[in-house]
């Protein structure tokens, strides 16, 4: 990954009387999401960094289970501690999409343990920066990434079309019980 990785360490000091947006790194590759918005003042270590829109984002405790993503647009400038490694993604190279679905595959994951990255006490156990770096993925050609990516949008879709078919069934066998249940009494 250090062919289209670059570590960023872009540390501000945090004001007290400044709002801040915060992101939790969700495990298993779930992805970036708002944790909160606080005023500095309730921040307690007063460096921190400065995330920017499609960062890769590693979690140095949890990413042992997954726990990195891409920053979304609406979540850049958002603020995280040392214990999170930001990468900025050369565009030319990968595709911060075709990255994000790589990194749901689960082979990143299995990667830092097989490797041996891991060190330190089961819950307290963590990676180094340097060490994603290390990772391997395959990295095809952009168009064929945006094809891949074009391909597992049309599969979210058709399983979100499932789902929601699923519900729709689930619903309708609801309401036939309910009128049995009337009729019969």
């Amino acid at each position: 990954m250090s062919t289209f990785l670059i570590p960023r360490r872009n540390f501000i000091k945090i004001d007290d009387n400044e709002e801040y947006q915060r992101v939790t790194v969700q495990i298993h590759g779930k992805g970036i999401i708002l944790r909160d918005k606080v005023l500095g003042g309730q921040v307690k270590t007063k460096k921190q960094q400065l995330t920017k829109p499609y960062d890769l984002i590693v979690a140095e405790i949890d990413a042992k289970v997954g726990g990195f993503g891409i920053i979304p647009p609406h979540l850049a400038n958002s603020i995280v501690s040392n214990h999170y490694f930001l990468y900025e993604i050369n565009k030319n190279i990968v595709d911060p999409d075709f990255l994000s679905f790589y990194l749901k595959t689960g082979k990143p994951t299995a990667d830092l343990l097989s490797k041996g990255f891991v060190k330190g006490s089961h819950n307290y156990a963590s990676i180094r920066a340097e060490h994603f770096l290390e990772l391997e993925m395959p990295i095809p050609p952009l168009n064929a990434q945006h094809d891949l990516i074009e391909l597992q949008n049309n599969v979210i879709m058709l399983q979100n079309i499932e789902r929601s078919i699923k519900q729709g069934i689930d619903s309708i066998l609801r309401s036939t019980y309910e009128i049995l249940y009337e009729t019969s009494n």
